[in-house]
């Protein structure tokens, strides 16, 4: 939503002066009266300025420059620049100031504050189970919005942290601006009573060396303090080290009623000792002491100037060997002055929200709808709210189905029967569950389970599960459980002379339940027998006795076996087996 502004400055032909000029703002096609502060939502606005002379002359526009300040940190300034569109990033209250220059260098300008829509705290708005739910079952969703509050901050200075400080030097001159925009248009300060203090602080090497002085927004400055004079630091610069930043002394300038007199009387009056940064002693150094001391020339000077604008602080240092640092400069008005009650807004809400999404019912008047979300995954439900401004904000809430799942472990096993499988839930809204495991057998409850099957197949498991509100939903997993085929290879030929290669006789053997074999020599001797598939797998060393006993002649040797399968399967074998022995 765009908005447009109009503003109307009025100029005299022949006098700058601010208290002489009259401005008025208002507003086009906005209804707003002019009393009151453009409401905006969070979104790009058009304004457009019209500046006129006391005559009521409209000051020419292809002649004169525009400058918009949008108070953000964003300036734009050319010449016909009277229409602008601007989008504000944050959501606050902004001073616009617009400033126009005209063709004789007669200048003037104008605050216009606007309200940019804040947005609404959501805390607390929920959805209920906020935990993954069955497919068709309720959720209920609450709505909560209070609007929120924002304050103008008067600006001071004092904005530097401690690890944001400003070098002064020769090479380095110290400029800091404090922008003042709350203040009515044209007011101006009155007395020099509305100054209550000028603030620096800061630590240098040489007081001596240091000009320093405050703009006000006319340009109309005050000299705080001037070159020359004895010898003295600020604060407790490392002078042994110039580029280490010293402990820094509160500086303070009033009119009157002050501890010291100005700064460059009093260099050469004190001295003090003290260790710096660096690790050095300074003995019977002089000092400026900190505290209040008189301007070098009267803060009467700045009578008349416009209070809002821009105040400019500068400090400028005339030797390159001394240096020095600040870490914040602050100018403070008397409290009688300062706006009160100082700018502050809310956003009223307009009604009660609406709840958008995925089959929800209609929203009440306290915020709360229910829904019945009935697929698996994540449905996206937004609470949206009116302000009275018009301007429209939402908060999501998220309410996730899940489908139920089963795992099984083993998904296939080949171990003959009973085979006991492993089964997990994966569901995490279950209330009551329902095992089919596929073989007729009786049914299992539990979250999880297990099972034995008696007999090899394909099971097809189910697994039922019901919510608490009443919902069910199912999944299946297919279990198979097979016998792998047994079977028995014989080698006939081996040669036991210790080279490692085929030095053993071996059987490959699948899948045996039992197995006896015994190997003869053609005398009939047993020189080597197997009463199990593990002896079996275990071979022949070609020994009598298979003990690494006295060897076996070279030969042929005879066997028998006789075995049976885990599938049921039997065998019986005989054959021939031949030893040798060669080197």
């Amino acid at each position: 939503m765009k908005k447009f502004i109009f503003l109307t400055l009025f100029f005299l032909t022949l006098s700058p002066l601010f208290a002489q000029i009259e401005i008025t703002v208002k507003p086009v096609h906005i209804n707003v009266s002019p009393e009151d502060t453009l409401q905006i939502c969070q979104d790009s606005v058009t304004l457009y300025a019209e500046a006129r002379y006391a005559n009521g002359t409209k000051v020419t526009d292809s002649t004169s420059i525009f400058t918009w300040n949008f108070d953000d940190g964003t300036v734009i300034s050319d010449y016909k620049l009277d229409t602008v569109n601007h989008f504000f990033t944050k959501p606050k209250g902004y001073y616009i100031r617009v400033t126009v220059i005209d063709s004789n260098r007669v200048k003037n300008s104008v605050i216009y504050p606007i309200k940019v829509s804040l947005t609404p705290d959501f805390a607390g708005t929920s959805v209920t189970p906020d935990e993954p739910i069955c497919a068709g079952d309720q959720v209920i969703l609450s709505g909560v919005v209070k609007p929120t509050l924002w304050k103008y901050q008067f600006p001071t200075g004092l904005v530097n942290s401690t690890e944001n400080f400003s070098v002064i030097s020769r090479d380095k001159k110290f400029f800091d601006t404090i922008d003042h925009r709350s203040f009515s248009n044209q007011k101006l300060l009155d007395s020099v009573s509305q100054i209550d203090s000028i603030v620096l602080m800061m630590e240098h090497t040489n007081a001596s060396d240091l000009y320093i002085k405050l703009t006000c927004p006319s340009g109309k400055y005050v000299i705080l303090k001037k070159r020359g004079g004895d010898t003295a630091t600020l604060g407790e610069p490392s002078s042994n080290n110039l580029t280490a930043r010293g402990k820094m002394y509160r500086y303070i300038w009033r009119n009157s009623g002050t501890k010291y007199g100005k700064m460059r009387d009093e260099q050469g009056k004190y001295t003090h000792t003290y260790l710096d940064g660096a690790g050095f002693e300074h003995k019977n150094v002089s000092y400026l002491p900190k505290g209040s001391y008189l301007p070098e020339t009267p803060l009467d000077s700045l009578v008349g100037c416009p209070l809002n604008g821009n105040w400019i602080f500068t400090v400028i240092d005339s030797v390159q060997r001394d240096n020095g640092t600040i870490l914040y400069s602050a100018l403070f008005f008397d409290t009688t002055i300062i706006p009160k009650p100082l700018w502050e807004y809310f956003t009223p809400i307009d009604k009660v929200g609406i709840w958008e999404g995925r089959n929800v019912n209609s929203t009440n008047e306290m915020g709360i709808a229910t829904a019945n979300p009935d697929t698996a995954g994540d449905f996206h439900y937004s609470y949206i709210i009116y302000d009275s401004w018009g301007c429209t904000y939402s908060a999501s809430v998220v309410a996730s189905v899940e489908k139920v799942t089963i795992t099984a472990n083993p998904l296939t096993s080949e171990i003959p029967p009973p085979t006991r499988i492993n089964f997990e839930n994966k569901t995490s809204w279950g209330k009551s569950f329902d095992w089919d495991f596929g073989d007729k057998s009786v049914h299992g409850t539990a979250q999880n389970s297990n099972h034995e099957y008696a007999d090899k197949g394909i099971y097809k498991v189910k697994l039922t599960v019901t919510s608490e509100q009443g919902c069910t939903d199912w999944d299946t997993i297919a279990i198979k459980i097979t016998i792998k085929p047994s079977s028995i290879d014989e080698f006939n030929v081996f040669s036991p002379n210790k080279d490692g290669l085929n030095d053993k006789l071996k059987l490959k053997i699948e899948a045996l339940k039992s197995l006896n074999a015994k190997i003869y020599s053609r005398w009939g001797q047993v020189v080597c027998e197997w009463n199990s598939p593990e002896d079996a797998e275990k071979g022949w060393d070609g020994t009598v006795g298979n003990n690494g006993g006295s060897e076996a002649a070279p030969g042929v040797y005879y066997y028998i076996i006789e075995a049976e399968g885990l599938d049921g399967e039997k065998f019986n074998k005989k054959g021939f087996i031949h030893l040798f022995r060669g080197n």
